[in-house]
């Protein structure tokens, strides 16, 4: 199977595209409202290159965004890929216990963050994202 660990901020979205359509409002052609809507989402210019490499290689959309863990995000985007004819096969995990990380080959005292608690659970865990990138992959 292939697959496409899909990020958003700064890769599906761009202060560029942003800035842009901040000019649309100032020209009356979009109304702030819409602008809001839209303005973080995926579009034409990262949207249709990504539908390509899909169709080519026949790779599945996982959310790995940081984005996955607001149901509200994961349906805005969600909606927005469909207008692509994308969807997401998934997402992520949040959080990878330490005692696991070391058997993905990440070091347990060089993760990005690591927190004591993860939702009212016991234990320590990890938010890097390439160790739940990896722990998915297992």
């Amino acid at each position: 199977m292939k697959v496409i660990f899909l990020d958003i901020d700064g890769v599906m979205n761009s202060e560029k595209h942003a800035k842009e359509l901040w000019t649309l409002i100032q020209e009356g052609k979009m109304s702030k409202e819409e602008y809001y809507e839209t303005w973080d989402l995926p579009f034409d210019g990262t949207a249709l290159p990504l539908k390509k490499i899909v169709d080519s290689t026949g790779a599945v959309l996982v959310f790995s965004s940081s984005w996955r863990n607001i149901p509200k995000s994961v349906e805005r985007l969600s909606k927005s890929l469909k207008r692509y004819d994308m969807e997401l096969s998934g997402t992520t995990c949040r959080g990878v216990p330490l005692e696991t990380v070391a058997e993905l080959g990440f070091d347990p005292n060089n993760c990005y963050t690591v927190y004591n608690f993860r939702d009212c659970q016991e234990g320590r865990f990890t938010y890097d994202r390439g160790a739940e990138i990896a722990y998915w992959l297992k």
